[in-house]
């Protein structure tokens, strides 16, 4: 059996929930800027889901179970 890292959990659930508020809060900004008309810069994209990607990487690697890292 592994070693749990509950810290390692706790900086990676962090950064998941981070990374899914930005990731979330651009997308609104997107869809708001098409439909106005307006151009959309899709790069932000590339800066937002990592963080989501690392600190999901973050817990698995922890030995803590997802739900309990997130809290849900």
């Amino acid at each position: 059996m592994r070693k749990r890292r509950p810290m390692l959990a706790l900086f990676g659930a962090l950064l998941f929930w981070v990374g899914l508020a930005a990731t979330v809060l651009f997308a609104a900004a997107v869809i708001y800027l098409v439909a106005t008309g307006s151009s959309a810069d899709w790069i932000i994209f590339a800066f937002t889901v990592p963080p989501v990607v690392i600190g999901w990487l973050m817990v698995r690697r922890s030995g803590v179970p997802f739900g309990d890292a997130i809290n849900l």
